[in-house]
């Protein structure tokens, strides 16, 4: 992925090419793009040939009126045209591309169950204690093995599903961090665009998903019971760590066989004990 400062070589030459391309593609003149967009021709000139910075809202509209979706011909207009990434809600790649260092913090975690997951709920790394849960191997895409698989959810040929209680205790948490990550990707990440289809066509997802949407969940530190493969029923309690800037998440599980009634909270006055609800 390339990278452009304003006053780089050749900036306003490879921006006029990539935004002049996309405009006849979209079978756009200058004067139509400006009509379209609600502004003067000779802006949309300005722009296109990089002597003037549009505004965030300015280039999200010219963007959208020439078509443009592909992630890197994305990235490269935004750095060319404003000088920095496009914003994560206007981002296609974003938290679909994570830093390594975010997998070797989830290989090195001893501590608890962990993996990585990506803007899309693909599972991009996962520790030996998050593989030592489940009798095969772990899930490949959290998001359709959480909502859509019965070994997670159960079933009628699964006695003892991994999520217990789904519908009350797992299924509006994840609703609610779908609705978190679509937001942020701006309805353009396409490969969560499919996942979310196949949730509608699902009629337990479905009816989980209408039934919690923009329901306010807390999941930092909370309980929920799960059926570990090895260590049997219990609970595991939520530590989800956002990659700033990104969709991409690694998920803390921590395994009891009992849960406990107190917890201890961190303040800037020192530590309170509290119940847990």
């Amino acid at each position: 992925m390339k990278y452009y400062d304003w006053h780089s070589p050749n900036r306003a030459e490879r921006l006029n090419g990539i935004l002049k391309a996309a405009r006849k593609r979209a079978g756009l003149t200058q004067s139509t793009a400006a009509y379209k967009i609600n502004c003067h021709d000779s802006y949309i000139q300005r722009v296109e040939t990089g002597k003037d910075r549009p505004s965030i809202a300015f280039l999200v509209a010219l963007i959208d009126q020439y078509g443009i979706s592909d992630g890197d011909e994305l990235h490269e207009i935004w750095w060319l045209a404003r000088g920095h990434a496009p914003p994560g809600n206007v981002d296609p790649l974003a938290g679909m591309r994570v830093d390594s260092h975010y997998r070797d913090l989830v290989l090195q975690d001893t501590e608890c169950m962990a993996y990585l997951t990506d803007g899309a709920y693909n599972v991009l790394a996962y520790n030996e204690l998050w593989a030592e849960t489940f009798e095969g191997d772990p899930p490949k895409n959290m998001l359709r093995w959480m909502m859509l698989d019965d070994t997670a959810r159960g079933g009628p040929e699964v006695e003892n599903p991994v999520l217990m209680n789904w519908e009350s205790q797992w299924a509006p948490y994840f609703v609610t961090r779908l609705e978190q990550v679509i937001s942020m990707s701006g309805g353009r990440n396409k490969e969560l665009n499919q996942l979310l289809k196949e949730m509608k066509a699902d009629p337990r997802a479905v009816h989980a998903y209408s039934s919690y949407a923009g329901t306010p969940i807390h999941s930092d530190g909370a309980f929920r019971p799960f059926n570990h493969f090895r260590q049997g029923a219990g609970y595991v309690r939520l530590f989800p760590v956002g990659v700033v800037g990104s969709t991409a998440t690694i998920m803390r599980l921590k395994f009891t066989t009992s849960r406990p009634p107190h917890q201890i909270v961190l303040t800037s006055e020192g530590e309170v004990l509290e119940d847990i609800a």
